[in-house]
């Protein structure tokens, strides 16, 4: 079986996370697929800039595994931590708003629940 590849990065401010809203208004790290031959940093950190404007750099991996994403869609998504300056978020129009979390916060109906795994062990 095969499944597409999703690529997501974990932008922390103090004890915060940076959270996107997407159209099904559900939030979601900021992320997207692999373009040929991109590496999972360089693919992150282009991701983060195109739907936030944040200059980041992916540094670790901190999770990975195979989600269903919506009903019957199965993704493998890998999750990185990164680091950047702050800086003021300046949205695509991919996503319709934007929330940092407290990572005590994270058990949320319109949260997927393997981020909060992902975070545990960040």
């Amino acid at each position: 079986m095969k499944f597409p590849v999703s690529v997501k990065g974990i932008l922390r401010e103090r004890d915060a996370v940076l959270f996107l809203r997407n159209e099904r208004d559900e939030l979601e790290l900021r992320g997207g697929r692999l373009e040929p031959g991109e590496t999972i940093e360089h693919a992150v950190a282009r991701e983060i800039l195109e739907e936030t404007g944040i200059i980041a750099e992916a540094v670790a991996v901190t999770h990975a595994g195979v989600f269903e994403v919506t009903p019957d869609k199965h993704v493998l998504v890998i999750i990185c931590r990164c680091v950047h300056q702050p800086s003021p978020i300046s949205l695509s129009n991919e996503h319709i708003g934007h929330e940092w979390l407290q990572v005590a916060d994270l058990e949320r109906p319109d949260l997927p629940g393997f981020y909060s795994r992902a975070l545990d062990r960040e």
